[in-house]
Formats: C-alpha cells, sequence, structure tokens
C-alpha cells in the first residue's frame, strides 16, 4: 500500500495531540501493537500495511475507520475550488453509515437467534 505516509504520521501525531492520548493509551483502544503505532506515528520505514490496520487506528482516534486510508490516498484535502474539507466529511460520512449498517445487521442476527 503506497502513499503519503508522511501525512498518516502527521494525523496520528496530531490527533493524538488534540485527544490527550498516549501511545499505550492508543494501542488499547485500537488493538495495534505499541510497536506499530510507533512506526506509523513517527513515518519509520513505512512499509505494506493491512487496510485493516489503519481502520483500527483511525477508530481508535476516534475517527470513522476510513479516514486515515483517505489521508493516505492523498484525499484529505479539499480539491481546488471547492469547499475545503468537503471530501473529507463524505469520506467519514460513508463510513460512518457503513458502521451503522453494520451495527444493525448485528442486530438483526441477534433478534433472530432468540
Amino acid at each position: 500500500m503506497s502513499g503519503d505516509w508522511s501525512a498518516v504520521a502527521d494525523a496520528i501525531r496530531a490527533r493524538m495531540a488534540e485527544l490527550g492520548t498516549t501511545q499505550r493509551e492508543l494501542a488499547d483502544r485500537s488493538g495495534v501493537s505499541v510497536a506499530t503505532l510507533r512506526q506509523l506515528q513517527n513515518n519509520y520505514g513505512p512499509r505494506r500495511r493491512a487496510r485493516h490496520t489503519l481502520e483500527d487506528v483511525s477508530k481508535g482516534l476516534q475517527w470513522p475507520a476510513g479516514h486515515l486510508a483517505y489521508v493516505l490516498d492523498g484525499a484529505a484535502g479539499a480539491s481546488e475550488g471547492a469547499e475545503p474539507g468537503w471530501q473529507t466529511e463524505v469520506a467519514e460520512l460513508r463510513s460512518l453509515i457503513a458502521d451503522l449498517a453494520e451495527r444493525v445487521d448485528a442486530l438483526e442476527r441477534k433478534n433472530r437467534s432468540r
């Protein structure tokens, strides 16, 4: 998975500072090891990462699951002539809708099994 790993590192650092969270706390919330978080946060030797790793870190940072993948793809900024941030908002809304759909499906399965 290639992309702008520097932007991912910047986003993680900024969000951790905003939330006042440590690597250990983020590791606990995301299920991603402290070592992996350190590599992502400091952009040490970017390498192939599973998409779900970025999703887990995004969720741990209280972002929609697809946020860091969106940053990695270089799509987090606004397009020329467009309202700033609209692409990020659309990605976040899509991710939230997908999360809600998963929750509804889980509730429906639970109700059917009763």
